[in-house]
């Protein structure tokens, strides 16, 4: 549920810093694809992760804590950015 909520909480600024990074004039093109490129990205990490908890689950959680620290770094590089 709380991850959920920040979900909720931080999609619209996500989609607002990726509508002012794109300044090209093929618009719904260049949204399209970065949401293909974001959809086949979560299918790999999905697989990746499921093959990793069967592994260990310890670290398949400690991965994605690690790239959780990592998106949100990103995340405030974006912000600074625009």
């Amino acid at each position: 549920m709380f991850i959920r909520v920040c979900f909720s909480l931080l999609s619209p600024l996500g989609a607002e810093l990726q509508n002012k990074a794109i300044t090209t004039s093929d618009r719904a093109t260049a949204l399209s694809m970065s949401t293909m490129i974001m959809d086949l990205l979560a299918v790999f990490t999905n697989l990746v992760f499921g093959k990793l908890a069967d592994f260990d689950l310890s670290t398949a959680m400690c991965l994605g804590g690690f790239l959780c620290i990592v998106g949100i770094g990103l995340y405030w590089n974006g912000l600074k950015r625009t």
